[in-house]
C-alpha cells in the first residue's frame, strides 16, 4: 500500500510541475 502511495505522490509531484510551468508561461510574473 505504502508504494501504491508513493507512486500517486510522485504523478501528482509531476502533475503539479506540469501545471506550474504551464502558469508560469500564462503569467510571466511568477518567479
Amino acid at each position: 500500500m505504502w508504494s501504491v502511495v508513493q507512486l500517486t505522490t510522485e504523478s501528482e509531484l509531476k502533475l503539479r510541475e506540469k501545471l506550474m510551468k504551464m502558469y508560469a508561461k500564462k503569467y510571466q510574473h511568477f518567479p
